[in-house]
């Protein structure tokens, strides 16, 4: 019997990070399942929202009437992964059935539908806050202790479902930690020129992103990682690859920028269409990687990529927190040049002891992850594979 299952989250927004999460999620599902149905609910009628290898329909989510067909014919509805459950973009009740594109609103729609047909609901893999509204945090509330399984993905959501009293709340981990590639690292390599796999110097990765709730987080760390760049260029030769990790102009054009300060002889920038699974196999091959975005040092653990990481957010805190691995995250706002110039230092020159440190400490989480599993296996047991 086939199940059908309706997946809900920021996808098809052309941002590398959900779009790893969907692959992963959906590629579990059909190794879990026998023959499932999966429709996706997607931001764009354009943007490629899946990558991996088995056939998913998408519907838009902001078409009510396709959103709610696609609800009534399902088996179950899953709502997530990622920080879904935050109010960076503003909380108002009155759009709930609006349409309306804030996070919480469009999160919840597919919920109350679900909920009228009487349809489980897994929020899978979710992030809960931080929250600047009351309101906001009372309407997550509500949702998340009314759906019939919640897993969260690190100790601050947890501790947060809790404080909003989300008994049912299950640790876990971020579902791309699972993501995997049937491609081989060698034909990963085409998505940089070849003379950059060269072991005599250092490859090193770069990612910015655009931050629109702080007026200098982004130009900060923009001249953080030019000088970084400069400076390793001149004391190891180090090559680039510069990974944005968002389809938006803006952040295209950040990265053009990047590379060009840094020169078009030391700097590659990893095209757009690069699939998520690839884009970790490279990301594997890095000796290093600097970055702000949460996903860019997730796709980086299972490899066992260093990472350090710049917080814009407190979700790229928590991360390293739950890799045990704080000393490798600076605050956007207080980190220093000097700081990063002697943490970059440390990992070229012990890049081994690294290596193994980060994948030891991945492979705590990976194992974590796996509670997802269980906690879906509950609301689809009449549908799981034999033997699963």
């Amino acid at each position: 019997m086939a199940a059908k299952i309706v997946i809900h989250g920021f996808y098809g927004a052309g941002n590398t990070g959900d779009d790893a999460i969907l692959q992963a999620i959906v590629d579990h599902l059909y190794d879990r399942l026998e023959d499932p149905q999966v429709t996706v609910l997607v931001r764009s009628r354009t943007t490629k929202a899946y990558y991996g290898r088995h056939p998913v329909q998408s519907v838009y989510g902001f078409e009510k009437a396709a959103v709610a067909t696609a609800v009534a014919k399902a088996d179950a509805i899953l709502i997530g992964g990622g920080g879904l459950f935050q109010d960076y973009t503003g909380y108002e009740a009155a759009e709930l059935f609006a349409g309306a594109k804030r996070s919480i609103n469009y999160y919840a729609a597919p919920f109350f539908l679900a909920k009228a047909w009487n349809k489980p609901v897994m929020f899978y893999a979710v992030g809960v806050g931080p929250f600047h509204s009351p309101l906001a945090a009372n309407m997550s509330s509500f949702i998340l202790s009314s759906s019939d399984a919640v897993t969260v993905r690190d100790q601050a959501s947890l501790d947060m479902a809790r404080k909003l009293n989300i008994h049912q709340a299950v640790l876990t981990a971020d579902p791309a930690l699972r993501l995997t590639s049937h491609i081989s690292e060698n034909a990963v390599r085409k998505w940089a020129p070849s003379d950059f796999f060269n072991a005599g110097h250092p490859l090193i990765g770069l990612n910015l992103r655009k931050w629109s709730f702080t007026s200098d987080g982004t130009p900060k760390c923009f001249t953080l990682l030019k000088q970084l760049a400069d400076y390793s260029s001149a004391k190891y030769n180090a090559k680039f690859l510069i990974l944005p990790f968002n389809l938006s102009d803006q952040e295209q054009s950040l990265a053009v920028r990047l590379a060009e300060s840094i020169g078009r002889d030391k700097a590659h920038i990893v095209a757009s269409d690069c699939p998520p699974d690839q884009l970790q196999r490279l990301i594997g091959q890095l000796d290093i990687l600097l970055h702000m975005r949460l996903h860019a040092s997730i796709l980086a653990a299972a490899s066992g990529t260093p990472t350090i990481g710049i917080a814009y957010d407190p979700k790229v805190n928590h991360w390293y927190k739950e890799m045990g691995l704080e000393e490798m995250c600076f605050e956007l706002g207080e980190v220093e040049l000097t700081t990063l110039r002697s943490r970059l230092d440390e990992v070229l020159l012990n890049k081994q002891i690294w290596r193994e440190r980060f994948k030891g400490r991945a492979k705590l989480l990976i194992q974590r992850e796996e509670r997802n599993s269980l906690e879906l296996d509950k609301l689809l047991t009449p549908f799981k594979k034999a033997g699963i």
